[in-house]
């Protein structure tokens, strides 16, 4: 009934094997002598313990095949050992079909994180290229001007985006100080033309500066511990919404290619289905926008490509799935996605420490999630 060593949860749900379906189909497999011992049992009404369970759960994750991994866990659902697992696959909302509710509901759900990950990107390499750029022609030349000249616009330009807004307090302020009728509404003009300058964007959007610096910290930050509670995350709501696919890291192509699969796909080919694709693939920009102001490692555009590929592929598809529609859906998966890690926050927790330790498997991570509320 044992398995080989199975390798961390991480490393295996990241692993790519050339025939996932040969792999498990493969006779005698691990998972294979571990499906016909756990049928055995569950005809003679035998309840597996919990190193059967996770032998049989890891077997069929190193397998990646969705259907493997389906009838593995019911298989252990039947015998008596999984009561988490797709517990909480009934309880997704669907959108009403009352125009009217429709708007009131859009009122009361929390908005898309916003993503600029592109333009944080773009704004830091510049500056980088800049400033690296200028250090070097000063280190070769240092009779150069350009190099000051560009160091100088730099500095000019981050004290005019992030103190702007006091040169224009100023203009305000203007009577008070003296400066009366034409001159006090020119200075506050040229304060404000300089902002826009700078900014380069409307005042509702991020400032250059802002840009850059989220740039910076995209590019150089590496926080295991908020990698490892985005990866719980999706864990926790595929393994209790029911979807046999333990992606740490789910995307939009992953999500389209279940909804293809022969033997599983059927199920999410409708508009429950697809609503629980899009709450998974919204997990990890749950917890992260909860914990932190930026996204780094969730990637809140994996939803609405999924929506999209879907149109793609079939049209109008049999999910009802229209564009009018999409950020209505995907909000409401967020929302959802939100309530549903609100309910296991304890679980949530010891699941991200044992993802970070490297010492998680699926079946010991399954088991946390197993493990009775205190």
């Amino acid at each position: 009934i044992l398995s080989d060593q199975p390798t961390s949860c991480r490393a295996m749900l990241r692993a790519k094997p050339t025939n996932p379906r040969a792999i498990f189909l493969r006779l005698p497999t691990n998972g294979d002598m571990n499906s016909l011992k756990v049928a055995e049992m569950n005809k003679k009404k035998k309840k597996m313990g919990e190193l059967t369970r996770s032998s049989l759960l890891d077997a069929a994750a190193n397998s990646e095949d969705a259907a493997a991994m389906e009838e593995s866990l019911k298989l252990a659902r039947k015998n008596g050992v999984l009561g988490r697992y797709a517990a909480e696959m009934d309880v997704l909302n669907s959108l009403p079909g009352d125009a009217r509710r429709r708007q009131a509901l859009l009122g009361a759900l929390p908005a898309l994180p916003s993503d600029n990950r592109e333009s944080e990107a773009a704004a830091a390499v510049s500056f980088l290229a800049v400033v690296v750029g200028s250090l070097l022609l000063r280190l070769f030349d240092p009779e150069n001007g350009a190099a000051n000249g560009a160091l100088f616009t730099v500095t000019l330009g981050f004290v005019v985006d992030n103190f702007g807004s006091l040169i224009l307090t100023a203009g305000k302020a203007g009577v008070k100080d003296g400066m009366v009728g034409a001159a006090a509404a020119a200075a506050k003009e040229t304060a404000a033309g300089a902002m826009d300058a700078v900014r380069g964007r409307d005042d509702d959007g991020p400032s250059a500066t802002q840009l850059v610096a989220a740039g910076l910290n995209r590019l150089f930050t590496r926080d295991v511990t908020r990698e490892c509670q985005c990866e719980a995350a999706s864990f926790t709501v595929a393994y209790l919404l029911g979807i046999p696919v333990f992606s740490l890291t789910p995307n939009a192509l992953e999500a389209i290619k279940l909804t293809k699969d022969a033997e599983v796909g059927v199920t999410y080919q409708t508009a429950n289905g697809v609503s629980k694709l899009l709450v998974w693939l919204l997990a990890a920009v749950a917890i992260e926008s909860n914990n932190h102001r930026q996204l780094i490692v969730s990637d809140p555009r994996q939803a609405s490509a999924l929506l999209k590929l879907l149109r793609k592929s079939a049209g109008e598809d049999e999910a009802g799935n229209t564009a009018e529609d999409d950020e209505l859906r995907l909000r409401l998966a967020l929302s959802q996605a939100q309530d549903l890690l609100q309910k296991y926050p304890d679980a949530l927790e010891q699941l991200s420490q044992r993802m970070e330790s490297g010492a998680g498997t699926v079946g010991n991570c399954v088991a946390i999630l197993e493990k009775p509320v205190r």
